[in-house]
């Protein structure tokens, strides 16, 4: 199979809505996510197109499932995603599997079988529930037939509540000790794992962009949190209440430098921290501060109201300052920046005199 650039492998399930046949995809569909394969079929749509959703969907999908039955093979909706997998498997190592409802659709012969009719000569293979004593054990070898063409996911899709926009992740619902975001998701919501006592490793993949506030809050038992690579930004209460928040030196999680109610007139942010986290230092006493090259991002709030606090050189790896990072910061006379200014960095840089390396 084509690796396509990393992307999740996950199952696209074409079927009628008609009576017995919706029953029976939602039936295949639970199965499979409990054997943690990923499926999508439009019980998932969500608000906005739906064709365009589909469309969307059959270009990304690594196995296509036909649940082929009667009412499906005389479907118009059905026929034309039939006819864009037929041209998409023409061109890419894609699997085909009908699941067959009656072994009649089973036939090559194009005069015979209506599945044969259908398909024409295109490469497929099929899965005949009466060939089986009961429809699980016809779900068991489908399931066997798909597994190399698909990612196996390490956690419960059904497991992750995700909101209409299917990229923020509200409710992480599971019971699983080591958790992996999945690739869809690019943000982790407000809460989403609060009191998940069962957590003990989080593992955070390069499509996450965000963590806020109270993500992980109260997850006591989380030790050991991975990747983070993808991050822009992240609240500095998301791991309030963890093992990792109460125990890590100088609270470094995922490269995110997180707030540090000792650090007294100065903060040195060490060498590997990527980001500051929203409020890290907000409301302190800080007079100097320190930040390594390499860091990229300033959250929001991050030094706000730090009276005290006179200067600060910003490296040149520094990407974007959030909003009202420094503001009431009454005695920053300077900030000396050696790298461009990017997007609204100069807005939300207050009450100071920045000085570019142009200036110098």
């Amino acid at each position: 199979m084509t690796e396509k650039d990393n992307r999740e492998k996950y199952v696209f399930i074409s079927h009628s809505n008609k009576s017995g046949d919706k029953e029976l995809t939602q039936r295949l569909y639970e199965y499979l996510t409990r054997n943690k394969v990923c499926c999508w079929y439009d019980g998932n749509l969500g608000n906005g197109k739906w064709a365009r959703q589909i469309y969307n969907k059959i270009l990304d999908a690594s196995v296509f499932v036909l649940v082929a039955s009667e009412n499906s093979l005389t479907s118009p909706e059905v026929e034309t995603e039939i006819s864009m997998i037929r041209e998409i498997t023409k061109n890419d190592d894609h699997l085909f599997v009908p699941f067959i409802i009656d072994r009649y659709y089973f036939s090559m012969d194009r005069q015979k079988g209506a599945i044969g009719y259908y398909l024409g000569n295109n490469r497929y293979e099929g899965v005949v529930l009466s060939h089986y004593p009961d429809e699980q054990d016809a779900f068991a070898a489908l399931l066997k037939m798909i597994c190399p063409f698909v990612t196996a996911l390490q956690n419960n899709p059904d497991d992750f509540k995700m909101a209409e926009d299917g990229t923020t992740l509200l409710e992480y619902a599971g019971n699983d000790g080591s958790v992996e975001l999945p690739p869809y998701v690019k943000k982790v919501g407000e809460k989403a794992f609060k009191g998940n006592a069962d957590l003990k490793k989080i593992i955070v993949p390069q499509n996450v962009q965000e963590i806020d506030e109270y993500a992980f809050y109260g997850c006591k038992n989380l030790a050991v949190a991975e990747g983070g690579a993808g991050l822009i930004k992240c609240h500095n209460t998301a791991f309030m209440g963890t093992f990792l928040f109460n125990n890590v030196e100088n609270k470094v999680i995922l490269g995110v430098q997180f707030g540090d109610d000792d650090a007294g007139e100065k903060a040195e942010v060490k060498e590997g921290v990527r980001i500051i986290a929203d409020e890290a230092f907000v409301c302190g006493a800080l007079k100097t501060v320190k930040l390594p090259e390499g860091l990229e991002y300033i959250g929001a709030r991050a030094f706000e109201e730090n009276i005290f606090l006179e200067s600060v050189e910003i490296p040149s790896s520094v990407r974007a300052i959030g909003d009202k990072a420094f503001f009431g910061c009454v005695k920053l006379g300077k900030m000396v920046f050696d790298g461009e200014i990017v997007g609204e960095t100069e807005k939300y840089v207050r009450n100071t005199e920045l000085i570019t390396k142009g200036d110098k």
